[in-house]
């Protein structure tokens, strides 16, 4: 069985996209909060088993195995953080953390234990799917012109102080939106949520997934 930190290095790829493109090893370092020369260390022992190809100067990919392992994982880790909000009652914001250690230690047969007890969810408390990739066709908040209305889908996994941000201001999954304005300079967007009336930066707005987009003239 993998070590919980072979398992951070592989799920820290897959969030960056290193299933999909190559990922830098500063990028990386910076996600994991680590020294360069432990990214190096660490990347000899994935590409010894097979789970990542290094090219210098082009960046690390995810290999078969690795794409697999990575989804498993984060599988885990989003029945934890459903596992920590519906059954012991943990708010939102604050699983993520927990559910970055308990998924190391959920084996195949609690994680479907798991899963079942659960009702067997769709996503995860902020909108990403269990079974599933993140869907790549979605549009963020940002991506909205003035008139244009959605339903929230995803909310990034981020900080706590973000989370608790995004659902005072009613920004959830399931929750519909309406872009009242788009300011000519500074990236921001006035929206309508929840019955009021909220101003937000690109460093929200791109941090929130919607769908079915409609013009509303």
């Amino acid at each position: 069985m993998p070590s919980p930190n072979v398992e951070e290095y592989i799920e820290a790829l897959y969030r960056l996209g290193a299933a999909e493109k190559p990922v830098g090893t500063g990028h990386l370092a910076e996600s994991l909060h680590v020294v360069a020369p432990s990214v190096t260390t660490m990347l000899k022992r994935l590409v010894r088993d097979g789970l990542v190809i290094h090219e210098p100067y082009k960046g690390i990919s995810l290999t078969e195995a690795g794409k697999a392992m990575s989804m498993s994982l984060v599988r885990r880790h989003r029945l934890s953080e459903r596992l920590l909000t519906d059954m012991i009652g943990l708010p939102w914001d604050k699983v993520h953390e927990v559910a970055c250690k308990l998924e190391h230690v959920i084996t195949d047969d609690l994680e479907e234990n798991v899963y079942n007890a659960l009702g067997k969810p769709k996503t995860c408390p902020h909108g990403h799917p269990v079974d599933a990739p993140d869907p790549t066709s979605l549009q963020t908040l940002f991506d909205l012109t003035a008139g244009d209305s959605a339903r929230i889908v995803m909310v990034g996994e981020d900080s706590s102080e973000f989370l608790r941000y995004v659902s005072q201001i009613g920004l959830v999954p399931g929750v519909a939106v309406k872009v009242i304005e788009r300011a000519p300079v500074g990236d921001v967007i006035t929206i309508e949520c929840s019955g009021a009336t909220a101003t937000i930066g690109k460093d929200v707005s791109k941090k929130i997934w919607v769908e079915s987009v409609e013009r509303q003239e």
